[in-house]
């Protein structure tokens, strides 16, 4: 086939030679964002004790104070709904799905920026509670896993698109931040009148793939801080007040979960629907375990193959029916990357990362002892760090560049259901009947 001009940051030359004449358009870019702001001081006992000290707030008092606290943090979020005009609701269920709730009245109000709901729910966390230490027989701050209530903010943001922010109610009041790098993309199109057309959180069509390109890169260049802390204080007013006993005091933001997304825009539905089931077949039937590690960053020498005695997790390959369509999905450890056919004509591969410490960066070592000292630059494990995101995004982009280059060795058009034809009907062998086989029937 004709080859077609793509970034090789994100089509290797083996996919685009082979397919690059059914490809209208390539776009990567960040999909799904989780990012979690925390008071790390206030985890250890000794710098509570300090923060209650500072705060003038004794141990036997802790109780009565973290329950007016969170009482006023519940009030504001009410008073913050109210003053929107937007509704506070609150989730009794946990199999009640908030996005599609949120959806719902996003549509109903025909919301297009700003607040579009308040809603709470009762839900695990890691608090911090005073309890009596036998030992030294006096009390002490203690971190626990329990429940209590927690706020999400969901709004229409004029920078960011659709994305929430969720408020532990308790101390020591964890945030967690989730938007769609997509929806920001969007955001930003619209304000360059660029023309596309979006399906969920993908676009199958591009006025300007460059251009949209471009603004997707200078999304890592975001002044994070900012956007962050402007969310804080639309959402947690009180925070503030919360920091003051110590100046010094303030969130501190990793990255939770990164989806990376390399979305392959095909000219015709016909050609990805006849490509597609050949994709699934090559990967379920070649990827071995050893692949998928290497996909994830995982270090496997080709010469011996043996996979680092330190690695203890598990390799899965699954095939699951959604929606979209039929995803593949191939999983090391708590990362993974997956392929979806989506919108009839556009191909997804999707890096997850959960553990990015399997990735390196190169960069200073973080030794207080040498803060004095020209600190040297090496290799080092890829941390959470929001610092560290465009580095989290380059291991995801090549994780979804060595899948495409490993599907491009695929041969043949034959639909994975054709393949498997011969076991889908019973036999019968020295005059007795054997069932037939349906491997494709997956639970969903």
């Amino acid at each position: 086939m004709q080859k077609s001009s793509f970034s090789d940051n994100l089509v290797p030359e083996e996919f685009s030679s082979k397919f690059g004449s059914l490809i209208k358009a390539v776009l990567g870019g960040l999909d799904r964002l989780r990012l979690c702001g925390t008071l790390r001081p206030l985890f250890t006992p000794r710098w509570m004790n300090i923060y209650l000290c500072a705060a003038k707030v004794l141990l036997k008092d802790y109780s009565k104070h973290a329950q007016a606290l969170t009482e006023r943090v519940c009030q504001r979020a009410r008073q913050i709904a109210e003053g929107a005009g937007r509704p506070y609701l609150y989730v009794a269920s946990a199999q009640t799905s908030k996005e599609a709730l949120i959806e719902q009245i996003a549509r109903r109000d025909r919301i297009s920026e700003g607040l579009v709901a308040v809603l709470s729910a009762v839900e695990p966390c890691v608090a911090i509670s005073v309890r009596g230490d036998a030992a030294k027989k006096r009390l002490s701050p203690v971190v626990q896993r329990r429940k209590c209530l927690h706020l999400y903010h969901y709004y229409e943001h004029p920078i960011l698109g659709r994305c929430h922010l969720r408020l532990q109610s308790w101390y020591p009041f964890t945030v967690d931040v989730c938007l769609n790098g997509r929806a920001w993309l969007a955001r930003q199109m619209d304000a360059e009148g660029l023309a596309y057309c979006r399906a969920d959180n993908c676009f199958v069509a591009l006025q300007d793939a460059g251009r949209a390109q471009a603004l997707a890169d200078a999304q890592l260049l975001a002044d994070w801080p900012q956007l962050l802390q402007g969310l804080l204080r639309q959402a947690h007013p009180l925070h503030d007040e919360i920091l003051s006993p110590l100046p010094a005091l303030h969130y501190y933001w990793t990255v939770t979960q990164s989806e990376y997304a390399t979305d392959v825009i095909f000219k015709k539905p016909e050609a990805l629907q006849r490509h597609y089931p050949a994709f699934v077949h090559h990967a379920m039937r070649n990827f071995q375990s050893l692949d998928v590690m290497r996909f994830l960053g995982h270090r496997v020498p080709t010469t011996t193959g043996k996979v680092n005695g330190r690695f203890k997790d598990q390799v899965i390959s699954d095939l699951k029916h959604r929606s979209e369509g039929l995803r593949i999905k191939h999983r090391a450890g708590g990362n993974s990357v997956k392929a979806y056919n989506k919108h009839a004509r556009l191909l997804r591969v999707e890096t997850t990362l959960n553990q990015p410490e399997v990735f390196k960066v190169y960069r200073a070592q973080n030794n207080p002892q040498t803060a004095s000292q020209s600190k040297a630059r090496q290799w080092q494990r890829l941390r959470r760090s929001i610092v560290d995101l465009p580095r989290r995004t380059e291991v995801s982009r090549a994780a979804n560049r060595r899948y495409l280059q490993a599907l491009a060795a695929t041969q043949g058009n034959i639909a994975l259901g054709q393949a498997a034809a011969r076991l889908t009907v019973p036999v019968r062998w020295q005059g007795r009947r054997y069932r037939a086989i349906h491997p494709l029937e997956l639970e969903r």
